[in-house]
């Protein structure tokens, strides 16, 4: 409660978040280890893991450039379930990818 943290993330629109998104839905099963995506520059990553029962943990870290002065990192977990709400999260990304891409 209370944390805000923000950081300018640049293009990370074409370098696969959306196709990361789409994985972690279908693969809603779980999987083994850990599946890792990156922004190009670092300054969003995230890491998924998920059981074979369809709960899902997503580490979000988000740090500021690394050339610049400030030295902080915020991280946060999300816990998801599989279905719909996997479904929905994709969905959503998908829609903010094409509002954002097209500029409208």
């Amino acid at each position: 409660a209370g944390l805000h943290a923000k950081s300018e993330v640049y293009s990370f629109g074409d370098d696969g978040l959306p196709t990361f998104i789409d994985e972690l839905a279908r693969d809603w099963r779980g999987w083994d280890g850990a599946k890792d995506w990156h922004s190009l520059e670092g300054h969003l990553s995230l890491k998924a893991t998920a059981d074979r029962l369809g709960h899902m943990s997503v580490e979000v870290r988000l740090q500021p450039d690394p050339s610049s002065d400030m030295n902080w990192k915020a991280i946060a977990t999300l816990k998801l379930e599989a279905g719909s709400s996997l479904e929905r999260l994709a969905r959503q990304f998908h829609a903010f990818f094409r509002f954002s891409n097209t500029g409208t």
